[in-house]
């Protein structure tokens, strides 16, 4: 189960009676032995807004929510639009289902449909709404779908997805209206503008095409089981819908929380799409998602000390960087290497870095970076240790020998690893090249600059980076 430093949001766009919206839904955790999962709400109702440029402005603005103790919240209210963006398989048209029925029993068309019951069962729980719990659950159709323990192939299948259809001419519209009223609406897009700028696209919504930026875009999941509105203690659960299995079915067990809360069933997340979610999530080790940006140019310690040289002939500070101050005449800039702050969820600290034939090297050993809880702790080390991968460089000893080594950062070697901003990405992709998190670098590395990191892809890649990092007091 994921740990509090892993857990992830997802984006959703739900469509329901003609209008479309989008929201968070967080991603099951385990936190002090107990897990929790919740959806942008307040109490016992979910959040939507017309488009992610909205929802980005309600998650900036900082109004207490249902997901303001996630433990990404900090990251999630820096995020820009372009972040908070659905997948094209997180989007859930309500409105559908008709079409759906009326359709095949494919294997996409049967998940699709479990897709959207398991949606409504989730908001349902994570708003203890008994009565809509009871709809989809002691619905013996919505059951079995949600069980994925029933096949519609062949002539018995065909019986079966008929009885589906059946079930929701009874059914749907009750399930819809009670499902309406669990439902927050801070903004709306028409769905019609949805799907047009849909089929302008190919297969996003756009900027000005859905009505202010309503977009489909690029945002993971982890696991999931079944959610809430508010943060919920998870538990096995009682409902009839059966255990969901990652790839075509639904997340069934989950019981009736308390209000603005979810019972986390034992599934893995929305049928079919959900079992992409948690690829994307395990890309940091896996290395099947192809995500991030270029590279920035490097230089190698001998080209950084000739530079440092001439800017110092020039007039910058004195003669040969004796000055002591950090910054072009320093002696960190003389040899070529030097110091940077990181954040991440285990802490805050300080190491080296420096480039040697364009490839990132950092103080560490064993593909593993030392970092220090202070800058008196990494001075220390570099005076008196030498078995790490800084020791071997030429320039080494000008810091190893320095009478003295101010650590004096400016702000661009001070690094956040909450939110994928570039230069956090930069520095993630070079900690995974020295690290050989091959997967890590090839998912930041691949996709395209103007897309970005899905938030949930950030978070396991600096997950599997932190298991990397040497901590010193």
């Amino acid at each position: 189960m994921t740990r509090p430093s892993e857990a992830s949001v997802v984006p959703i766009r739900l469509t329901l009676d003609g209008r479309s919206g989008v929201t968070l839904w967080a991603t099951p955790w385990l936190e002090d032995g107990e897990e929790w999962q919740a959806f942008l709400g307040t109490g016992r109702a979910v959040l939507l807004f017309a488009n992610a440029a909205e929802l980005a402005g309600y998650l900036q603005s900082g109004e207490e929510n249902d997901l303001s103790d996630h433990p990404q919240w900090p990251a999630l209210r820096r995020l820009p639009a372009s972040q908070l963006e659905p997948e094209e398989g997180y989007e859930f048209d309500l409105d559908g289902v008709y079409d759906l029925a009326a359709g095949d029993p494919d294997p996409f068309t049967v998940s699709e449909m479990s897709d959207l019951l398991d949606i409504v069962h989730r908001i349902a729980d994570c708003c203890d709404d008994g009565t809509l719990l009871r709809l989809v659950e002691e619905t013996p159709e919505f059951a079995e779908l949600l069980s994925d323990e029933v096949s519609f192939a062949g002539g018995g299948g065909e019986q079966r997805w008929s009885d589906v259809g059946e079930a929701l001419d009874r059914c749907w519209e009750g399930v819809l209206d009670r499902l309406g009223d669990l439902l927050d609406w801070r903004g709306e897009t028409p769905a019609e503008a949805v799907l047009a700028a849909r089929a302008v696209t190919g297969d996003a919504v756009t900027g000005d095409a859905a009505a202010g930026d309503a977009g489909a875009g690029d945002a993971g999941a982890g696991d999931a089981g079944a959610g809430g509105a508010g943060a919920g203690d998870a538990g096995a659960g009682d409902a009839g819908a059966g255990d969901a299995g990652a790839g075509d079915a639904g997340a069934g067990d989950a019981g009736a929380g308390d209000a603005g809360a979810g019972d986390a069933g034992a599934g893995d997340g929305p049928v079919g799409e959900a079992a992409r979610a948690e690829e994307a999530a395990a890309a940091a080790a896996t290395g099947t998602a192809v995500l991030g940006s270029e590279p920035a140019e490097h230089t190698e310690p001998a080209t950084a000390a000739l530079q440092a040289d001439e800017e110092a002939e020039d007039g910058e500070d004195g003669e040969d960087g004796e000055d002591g101050e950090d910054g072009d005449g320093s002696v960190w800039a003389e040899a070529g290497i030097l110091p940077i702050e990181l954040t991440v969820p285990t802490g805050r600290g300080y190491t080296l870095r420096t480039y040697v034939d364009d490839e990132p090297r950092f103080l560490g050993s064993d593909l593993t970076v030392d970092v220090f809880a202070t800058v008196d702790g990494l001075v220390a080390f570099c005076r008196t240790e030498a078995d790490h991968d800084l020791a071997d460089l030429d320039t080494w000893p000008l810091i190893r020998d320095a009478e003295e080594l101010p650590v004096e950062l400016p702000d661009e070697e001070r690094y956040d690893l909450a939110a994928p901003e570039p230069g956090a990405v930069d520095l993630a992709r070079d900690l995974a090249d020295y690290c050989q998190l091959a997967g890590v670098e090839e998912a930041l590395a691949g996709r395209a600059a103007e897309t970005g990191v899905p938030f949930d892809v950030w978070v396991a890649a600096v997950a599997e980076i932190s298991t990397c990092l040497r901590w010193h007091d």
